[in-house]
């Protein structure tokens, strides 16, 4: 794969942090997303990847998400959609 840019959601759980360690094995840059906590914090510093903290159930979060992206980092190539959650 050559490199490219990827936002990985969910990095905190187990799918999305491996999803998100192979795209950087790979070479891709990313940026990884979660809910702000300990373990967003203990997942950043194990990637070493750039993070931010969002509720992704919030549209202004999500917005706000993509915007700062665009504006740091350009904007990805790959989304992965790994964030989850218990609905009702």
């Amino acid at each position: 794969m050559s490199p490219r840019s990827a936002l990985v959601t969910g990095v905190v759980g187990g799918i999305g942090a491996a999803i998100a360690s192979r795209l950087a094995d790979d070479g891709a840059s990313m940026v990884v997303c979660d809910l702000p906590g300990d373990r967003l914090t203990e997942t950043a510093a194990a990637l070493d990847l750039p993070t931010l903290a969002a509720d992704l159930t919030e549209p202004t979060a999500v917005s706000d998400l993509v915007a700062s992206i665009a504006r740091d980092h350009g904007a990805p190539e790959i989304l992965v959609n790994a964030a989850g959650g218990v609905c009702g």
